[in-house]
């Protein structure tokens, strides 16, 4: 976590953030020289600084300049963010997973498990993937901006793979 903040303090951990937003605004190219780099050192670094740059991906790809500036807020402030798509039963094929939403009044409701998370133990944020119709495949899939301190939200213990 000291080498982490410190990589927050020169930039390293916002670069894919768009300058709009606080953040570096650098390319995808650049993204990865500066992850590889920080890989050269020491793998699981590298990854970890990669993974937030992932959660976040979809949402600076998306229209909602709302929740660019949430997720922003929390990555330029040092936090970590988490991609949520692998689930214990579909493994990563997004068509397969299991994850539902519902839409209620004022709020969805997501319900399902995920697991492998890169940064999950971590994350402030993640970028959480849903289905609202299984029947429409990956086309019935949403991803969802959702904080950690949300009501429902647990997380389990952390894998040691390696």
């Amino acid at each position: 976590m000291e080498t982490y903040k410190k990589a927050f303090e020169i930039g390293l951990t916002t670069v894919a953030v768009p300058e709009e937003f606080g953040g570096l605004g650098l390319g995808r190219m650049e993204e990865c020289i500066v992850y590889e780099a920080l890989g050269y050192g020491d793998s699981g670094f590298g990854v970890s600084a990669g993974a937030t740059s992932l959660g976040m991906t979809p949402v600076f790809l998306s229209d909602n300049d709302e929740m660019k500036a949430l997720a922003a807020d929390i990555i330029i402030n040092g936090g970590f963010a988490a991609f949520c798509l692998t689930e214990p039963e579909a493994g990563s094929d997004a068509a397969a997973l299991t994850t539902k939403v519902r839409e209620e009044e004022d709020a969805f409701v997501i319900n399902g498990s995920k697991c492998f998370i890169t940064n999950g133990t971590l994350a402030d944020v993640y970028t959480v993937f849903a289905s609202f119709d299984k029947s429409a495949g990956v086309k019935g899939i949403a991803a969802f901006l959702v904080e950690r301190f949300r009501d429902g939200i647990s997380i389990g213990a952390e894998e040691n793979k390696m």
